[in-house]
């Protein structure tokens, strides 16, 4: 997420926006880790998304 906020320049990027439009908030207070890794994975998959969007073909976003 910072490498995506230094490449969109002094404003940053509207990444919670973005996040907020595409998943469903996480309101529990213990999360089961499988939920939680496919939850990870699914905001992985969105920032790349984002990345190429805005014009990065070579989004250096590491799998968690």
């Amino acid at each position: 997420m910072i490498e995506i906020h230094e490449q969109a320049g002094a404003q940053g990027a509207p990444l919670a926006g973005y996040l907020a439009a595409l998943q469903e908030p996480e309101t529990g207070i213990d999360v089961v880790r499988d939920r939680w890794l496919s939850q990870m994975a699914d905001t992985e998959r969105l920032l790349a998304a984002y990345a190429l969007s805005s014009g990065d073909t070579t989004p250096s976003l590491q799998p968690v």
